[in-house]
């Protein structure tokens, strides 16, 4: 019996999953869900990689820094770097 309502669970979930359009991920044992990248947003990282930081880049995209620097990788592309200033002294 509680392996049919683990079962059961586990089938919910995947389909809950499904409806929301995400896919797992390498952290599934993390229960981390990513949405797909739509083109507009892969032609929006290409255009800003070299000039605008990951951090920005993902405000302007509503993801977190992550997949963004993932998916920057996956397309082979080198991010803009914001430099720390130096601390006076």
């Amino acid at each position: 019996m509680q392996k049919l309502v683990a079962l059961t669970i586990v089938v919910v979930i995947v389909a809950f999953r499904d409806r929301l359009g995400g896919r797992s991920t390498k952290g599934k044992e993390q229960g981390q869900v990513t949405r797909p990248w739509t083109e507009a947003e892969t032609r929006q990282l290409r255009g800003s990689a070299k000039r605008v930081s990951a951090e920005d880049i993902a405000k302007a995209l509503g993801r977190h820094v992550g997949p963004v620097k993932r998916k920057a990788r996956e397309l082979g592309l080198i991010l803009f770097k914001k430099v720390k200033a130096k601390p006076k002294g």
